[in-house]
């Protein structure tokens, strides 16, 4: 059904589109086929839940018109003679509508019968014109044997419509409903119904008020007296929660329900089966489809919302427009994207009002209502967008489009070649017409007084910027001048007073010698030498006592309670997470993975771009359950206790506090956690005075690692290395920083937010955010035991190189593929360190689909501050 009935974009373009989906669903979608057959058997095996998501792609995006009826469809593909004797445009258009009817669920008793039961889906040997075109069908889940009545005459004329889905365009013949007493009802036991909920019991029995049935798709209105004709006593039907799932607000709407005949003695006689769907009720706007302005501002504000009412409204010229989504209350709606239009569909006169009984297809129509700002941003983007398109003039298209034409057999791929054609034709011209447009824009007065102004102010504020650099500067040389006249004086002080101190014990000695240190006055002399005296100089206290150190160090290293957290015990269970957090912010799961592979390996990398904050969230709250901790570096720093010792922000489940680098990183050891540190600004010191020994201590810490530093009171804290510490260094922009130079600029990758990773999305904020802790032992196995072969890597110094051979292992470890893994090291350690051309090559030789893309970005010298390579 899939493979004949889809055309080939369409499966490619859902599995794309829905990835992410299908991976939060439960499917094994890392790494999906390419070839068509592949693809149709991969959908036919999914679920019911990943296979609601493709429904909803197709449902949303495939064009289902002009296609034969579905019962016909399944009647001639389930004999095979017949089937046989259709061409293969024939066979794809039956297949295509049992595909359309599978979307969009009419007739789901039928399709599903078809799908179990016919000679097609029954026999494991496909009828031959079939087999050789590979057919799959698709064996849905859910399926269910019709729904069979008992009476004797149910197959006779006048038997209800099994759900309202079945209604097509045009079933309605009147735009007013049919009475009682001209329809015919044979067989009672089995009716879809128009209702509205009336009432709800503690037990969550509910009922609903009968006022219409629906008669193969046709409305028939009934009076409360008909009603409590046909439904006995009270024209009512009762329903149970565990059997009948709907919402408060399509409930108590005018909906259509599936009620069965099964308490003929009780008072009430029929029990809802089913919730088929909610009407619409129709409003006319007094504005025709040419003042979107009015129109909108009419549903926003004189429309008047009720909570049971599913609103549509209707143009002054006659279309009807639809909000995106199920609401009733208009004002909450997003009317910065375009609205579903429909140029005609099917209302009903009912009760005084007009409502829509058939549900909306998908709409092949946009209304365009936003405000003028909105349009304009649209049309600046588009052009952004456009602008990037090779010049082409449309005779050129043309002949493209027929010598594509010519050298096909295949009417359908003939069709599809001249809708491409008109589709380039009209996507050209519009980028002319966009071209034109914004030239005229910005030429506007008050547009050019705009940009104008904008300038000025920019102007002024990198002005004001500058004096503030220089003044700052200023004070800085200032302060350095005090501080080295003050370092002078305590150099020379320093040395009076050792030469004071020897001058003494060397008359000690002498006196010592020639007396035989007689008097216990020469003895107090080498007491206040030495520093012997009982008492403590004033202004000091003792030192802590071992009891009283291990107190407090007990104190530093007690552990707030975790999170509720997923623990990630394998590379199958990092994967989900990674798409959670591409689906609630629309971070790039490559840039993660790419971080991931970083820390695992190298222990420190520099993370940048506009994003890279959400980015150090997402790593804290994947490897160490939302846990990180950021210190910022100064210029007085010169060694790993003054960064230890440093003030730092301590972030997690419970909020943000102040403590000390060194003590969070003792927690999370003792935790037995992955500890995130954030260090902003690591360029404002010389990197070599810090970041030797944050390589040694980060990563993947080794039999015996320790990490060792001095406290402010002068005592030496150690802490066993036995969990992996990872160093985010975040670098500052300005005059007083302090470059990389090699070797050390070799060692240390950069992930770059801003960089082509071509996997953003639009931000789903309403999926929550995952909160995760990976396993120690998984983190280290990221890191491979010895060097992944890269070929790739030449140019560069060998110790990039090796560092690049164990980020492509851990790369791939992480889930990303093989060109890819091959990729990201070489730009990551050679971003603007080696020069364009070199990079270029390695580039070109990893390939894969970001290599276009990643060679243009490694062109940009967006980090030449960062790096000083000619100090080699």
């Amino acid at each position: 059904m899939f493979l004949t009935g889809a055309d080939e974009h369409e499966l490619a373009q859902c599995l794309k589109k829905k990835k992410l989906h299908l991976l939060k669903a439960g499917a094994r979608a890392d790494n999906l086929p390419e070839r068509p057959e592949e693809q149709a058997r991969f959908i036919s095996t999914l679920r019911e839940e990943p296979m609601a998501c493709i429904r909803d792609w197709f449902y949303a995006n495939a064009n289902f018109e002009d296609l034969p009826d579905v019962q016909d469809a399944c009647r001639i593909l389930a004999d095979e003679a017949e089937a046989a004797a259709l061409d293969r445009g024939g066979r794809r258009l039956h297949w295509r509508s049992v595909l359309a009817a599978f979307v969009q669920q009419r007739n789901s008793h039928a399709v599903d019968a078809f799908l179990q039961h016919s000679s097609v889906a029954r026999s494991p040997v496909l009828p031959q014109a079939m087999k050789d075109e590979g057919i799959i069908v698709v064996k849905p889940s859910h399926a269910r044997e019709p729904a069979k009545s008992s009476a004797p005459d149910s197959a006779a004329a006048g038997k209800i419509a099994g759900a309202i889905p079945s209604m097509r365009p045009g079933s309605l013949a009147s735009a007013l409903p049919l009475r009682l007493s001209e329809v015919l009802l044979n067989d009672k036991s089995v009716l879809t119904v128009l209702g509205r909920r009336t009432t709800v019991l503690p037990t969550g029995q509910f009922f609903i008020k009968i006022s219409g049935i629906l008669l193969d798709g046709t409305p028939v209105y009934l009076t409360p007296d008909e009603s409590e004709l046909v439904f006995p006593d009270s024209g009512d039907a009762t329903g149970f929660p565990n059997t009948v799932h709907v919402g408060s607000s399509s409930a108590e709407s005018l909906s259509v329900w599936q009620v069965e005949h099964k308490s003929p003695d009780k008072k009430v006689q029929y029990v809802v089966t089913d919730f088929m769907s909610h009407t619409y009720e129709v409003f006319d706007i007094p504005h025709p489809s040419s003042e979107p302005d009015l129109v909108r501002d009419w549903i926003k504000e004189v429309y008047k919302p009720a909570h049971d009412v599913f609103p549509v409204f209707r143009l002054q010229d006659g279309p009807i427009v639809k909000l995106p989504a199920e609401v009733t209350d208009p004002r909450t709606a997003n009317f910065d994207a375009a609205l579903p239009l429909y140029r005609e569909h099917p209302t009903v006169k009912w009760s005084g009002r007009t409502i829509v009984i058939e549900p909306f297809p998908a709409s092949r129509l946009q209304y365009d209502c936003a405000p003028i700002r909105t349009a304009v941003r649209k049309l600046f983007r588009e052009s952004a967008e456009l602008s990037g398109l090779p010049v082409l003039t449309k005779r050129q298209i043309s002949e493209l489009a027929d010598a594509a034409a010519r050298h096909s057999t295949d009417a359908t791929i003939k069709q599809s070649v001249q809708r491409a054609k008109a589709r380039l034709e009209q996507l050209f011209d519009n980028k002319e017409e966009l071209r034109s447009l914004m030239e005229e824009i910005v030429l506007l007065p008050s547009v050019a007084e705009a940009i104008g102004a904008e300038k000025t102010r920019a102007a002024a504020a990198v002005r004001e910027e500058a004096e503030s650099s220089r003044a700052e500067l200023g004070k800085l040389a200032a302060e350095k001048k005090q501080l080295q006249s003050e370092i002078e004086n305590l150099k020379q002080a320093r040395k009076k007073e050792s030469a004071a101190a020897a001058r003494e014990i060397k008359q000690a000695f002498e006196r010592a010698g020639a007396d035989g240190l007689k008097t216990l006055a020469e003895l107090s002399v080498f007491k206040n030498i030495l520093g012997l005296s009982a008492a403590h100089p004033a202004g000091t206290a003792p030192a802590a006592q071992p009891a009283e150190r291990e107190a407090a160090q007990g104190a530093a290293l007690e552990q707030p309670a975790l999170p509720k957290h997923i623990h990630i015990a394998s590379a199958e269970q990092l994967r989900p997470v990674l798409a959670s957090w591409q689906l609630h912010n629309g971070l790039s799961t490559r840039m993660l993975q790419a971080l991931i592979a970083a820390a695992a390996t190298q222990g420190v990398a520099i993370l940048a771009g506009t994003r890279r904050h959400e980015a150090a969230a997402a790593l804290a709250s994947t490897l160490a359950a939302g846990t990180s901790c950021a210190v910022s570096v100064s210029a007085d720093m010169f060694n790993t206790s003054d960064l230890m010792n440093a003030p730092a922000t301590v972030t997690d489940a419970h909020g943000s506090r102040a403590g000390q680098l060194g003590a969070f990183i003792a927690r999370q050891q003792a935790a037995g956690m992955v500890s995130i540190v954030r260090i902003r600004g690591a360029n404002r010191a010389p990197p070599e005075s810090l970041i030797p020994e944050l390589l040694e201590i980060a990563g993947t810490p080794v039999g015996g690692s320790a990490i060792t530093w001095a406290r402010k009171d002068g005592s030496l804290q150690l802490i066993t290395a036995e969990c992996p510490v990872v160093f985010l260094l975040e670098l500052a922009h300005g005059r007083s920083v302090f470059p990389l130079m090699p070797p050390l600029a070799w060692e240390i990758p950069i992930i770059d937010t801003d960089a082509p990773w071509a996997d953003y999305h639009e931000p789903e904020f309403e999926i929550p955010s995952p909160c995760a802790a990976i396993a120690p032992e998984l983190f280290a196995a990221f890191s491979p035991p010895g060097p992944v072969p890269l070929p790739s890597a030449r140019g560069i110094p060998r110790n990039a190189i090796e560092a690049a051979r164990k980020m492509k292992g851990a790369c791939m470890a992480a889930g990303l593929g093989a060109s890819e893994s091959a990729l990201v090291p070489l730009v990551a350690l050679a971003h603007c360190r080696a020069d364009s051309g070199t990079l270029a090559a390695m580039i070109d030789a990893a390939g894969g689909e970001l290599a276009p893309a990643f060679k243009a970005y490694a062109a940009e010298a967006a980090f030449t501050q960062t790096f000083d390579m000619g100090a080699v």
